[in-house]
Formats: C-alpha cells, structure tokens, sequence
C-alpha cells in the first residue's frame, strides 16, 4: 500500500464565494478582481476573485462541505 501524501495549501484563490464565509477559513483574504460579461446572466455579473492565506483550518477537513454539486 502506497503512503498517502499529505500537502497543506497554504494559498487558495476563491471564485464568487462571499467574504463573511472566507473569515471563518482564512486569515488574510484579498480582493483581487471582479469579473464581468456583457452577456453574462445577472448572478454571473461581478464575480468576486480573491486569494486567500493562511488557512484557519485544514481544507481536507472542509472540502466536502465547499464542493458545489
């Protein structure tokens, strides 16, 4: 049996996720951008991009529940 690596990420970029659930995950997080389309459908208009550090919590522990379907 192959020994599982195990790698921290330290640094995420999170796309169109609000900033009150980003606090809970991440010290330090930092609007980069937000991005539009003129023919993007008005939920897809002003999409957040931040990066996100220092991480509060390990994301395997928290992945499941931050899958979309």
């Amino acid at each position: 049996m192959e020994t599982e690596k195990r790698i921290a990420a330290e640094i995420a970029i999170a796309v169109g996720v609000s900033p009150s659930l980003l606090e809970h995950l991440y010290e330090q997080i930092q609007l980069k951008t937000q991005v539009t389309h003129e023919f993007a459908v008005s939920e897809e208009q002003n999409v957040s991009i931040y990066v996100c550090r220092r991480p509060k919590v390990e994301l395997r522990a928290i992945w499941p529940d931050l899958k979309r379907p």
